[in-house]
């Protein structure tokens, strides 16, 4: 806790996705060795992301923010679903993408996802179906919506 620190906001450096899903494959080029063996590194990795999700999940002082602008998936959507202020863009494709490869979904975006109404969050969950531009704020993935322009303001 400091009381210096305002706010918190999370955002992508570019407007292609915010997911750190590239930086997995980049750290193990070869996928047999690391579905062969899990290794303690990638073990270590997802712990602290599950732990950041949890810490934005439950802290309220200070209000966090986060502005997803391209694609959001993995533990991005994670951090990005639960901070206390979830932005979208027309660019926005928020989606899990873990019904796709046959997992169960995990983590602080089911979380989130739970609480959709109209059981849309089950819907979601099940199919991976995206959820893209202003419908994200429609179906209640994100409570503010803005062209991405008007972020950097």
């Amino acid at each position: 806790y400091n009381k210096e620190v305002m706010s918190i906001m999370i955002r992508n450096t570019g407007s292609s996705a915010f997911c750190p899903g590239v930086d997995i494959k980049s750290l193990y080029p070869d996928m047999d060795a690391f579905t062969s063996k899990w290794q303690p590194e990638a073990r270590t990795y997802f712990r602290k992301v599950q732990e950041l999700a949890w810490d934005l999940a439950s802290i309220s002082y200070p209000p966090t923010m986060s502005v997803m602008n391209g694609f959001v998936g993995g533990p991005g959507l994670s951090f990005g679903l639960n901070c206390h202020y979830a932005c979208g863009t027309f660019n926005t494709v928020i989606a899990l993408t873990e019904p796709a490869s046959g997992f169960v979904p995990y983590g602080g975006a089911s979380f989130r996802y739970a609480k959709l109404p109209r059981k849309l969050g089950f819907y979601l969950a099940l199919t991976g179906v995206p959820v893209s531009g202003i419908d994200t704020f429609f179906s209640e993935l994100v409570s503010h919506f803005a062209p991405e322009n008007l972020y950097d303001d």
